[in-house]
């Protein structure tokens, strides 16, 4: 099964505890579907900084498909975490590059080389579900 992660993708940063994680809905699930065996792709944007060389690294190890997901000037979003009695609080987001995310016409024939694709409410591409819908 082929399966691909298309959409928001960012950094938790936990700026007291000096650590990030790379994580977004559909980069969680292609994290895991390939752990579980599935062939995965994550089709999404970072920046040039040091969270996006992270994501990237990060996939590369977890064996994903990194081919669509693109690295571009700017900063990749990033979400300020705290623990508070271990519980993980959301801070202030910043949106970075995915603010300008957008499918280009290789990414959609792309991710139509899938058998099924998971995206999210903020991954900037829900306008083109009826293309995916279209195209099985």
């Amino acid at each position: 099964m082929k399966v691909a992660g298309v959409g928001f993708c960012c950094a938790d940063v936990y700026e007291k505890l000096n650590l990030s994680y790379p994580t977004g809905n559909s980069l969680d699930f292609a994290i895991h579907v390939s752990r579980l065996g599935a062939e995965a792709s994550v089709v999404s944007v970072v920046g040039k900084d040091v969270y996006g060389d992270q994501m990237i690294k990060v996939l590369s190890r977890e064996n994903i498909n990194v081919s669509h997901l693109h690295q571009v000037d700017g900063q990749t979003a990033r979400i300020q975490m705290e623990l508070v009695e271990n519980d993980r609080v959301h801070g202030e987001e910043e949106e970075g590059v995915m603010a300008q995310f957008v499918l280009s016409e290789e990414d959609k024939a792309f991710i139509c080389t899938h058998d099924y694709m998971h995206t999210d409410l903020f991954g900037r591409v829900l306008d083109t579900l009826p293309f995916f819908k279209e195209h099985g």
